[in-house]
């Protein structure tokens, strides 16, 4: 690309499970008035969203599974019990 220039960061040994290494292309148009963030900054930044997009998937996946577990037993337990109360009513005719 002739006359692009894109501001990149490297991580390397990430730390997580999922992600060997990462890759930030930082957004074009940023206030080059602010102070610029150090490399430091960066690489926290980084790491903080390896940390919130790669630890969450796991956690959500199995917090997903368990309120399906429970809606199901709840499910079972309410029918259980309409039948039997149902089937207790019918024995007092």
């Amino acid at each position: 690309m002739k006359g692009s220039e894109k501001k990149i960061i490297y991580v390397k040994d990430t730390g997580s499970t999922i992600f060997e290494e990462a890759y930030f292309v930082i957004r074009r148009g940023v206030d080059e008035r602010a102070p610029r963030p150090t490399e430091n900054d960066m690489v926290q930044e980084a790491t903080r969203i390896i940390t919130q997009n790669g630890a969450a998937y796991p956690a959500t996946r199995r917090r997903t599974r368990r309120i399906a577990r429970l809606i199901t037993f709840l499910a079972g337990a309410v029918t259980a019990a309409s039948f039997f109360g149902g089937a207790w009513l019918l024995s007092l005719l």
